[in-house]
């Protein structure tokens, strides 16, 4: 009995620190509470800053990650989310460091806030660090690639 615990303490650590920082990412963005996801990886201060941007514009409505940066010093992912009251969108860029045991998320901040004139299609992620990504404009309300 005591070896069926050991494997699953084992099965379940491996499984954690399997998760890519993508997938991270993207569960805590599509969270029914996206500030508690966040602070399980965040501080405060870096949870505060996306909770006044969705203050700001309303309950996300969409979100698309990709991974930018890979190192053996940190993981850096790029999401472009949408809100609803900004369709337009911002891209955030969240950072990750890996402490041999979990990911810690070391810092977030805002890469662009895409203009409310226009809404984003066809969206391709620049994989290269401190970038964004490149989106066709589309007009508002039209069906997203």
């Amino acid at each position: 009995m005591k070896f069926r615990y050991v494997f699953l303490i084992i099965l379940s650590s491996n499984v954690a620190a399997s998760l890519s920082v993508v997938d991270i990412t993207s569960s805590m963005l599509s969270a029914e509470n996206t500030m508690k996801a966040l602070s399980k990886y965040y501080s405060s201060d870096k949870v505060e800053l996306f909770k006044g941007v969705t203050i700001e514009n309303g309950s996300i409505t969409r979100s698309e990650c990709d991974q930018n940066h890979d190192s053996e010093m940190f993981d850096s992912v790029v999401c472009y989310v949408s809100y609803q009251n900004l369709p337009s969108g911002v891209v955030w860029e969240f950072y990750y460091f890996y402490d041999e045991e979990k990911w810690i998320g070391t810092n977030l901040g805002i890469i662009e806030v895409i203009p409310a004139e226009h809404c984003v299609g066809n969206i391709e992620f620049i994989k290269k660090f401190g970038q964004s990504m490149k989106y066709e404009k589309i007009v508002c309300g039209r069906p997203r690639a």
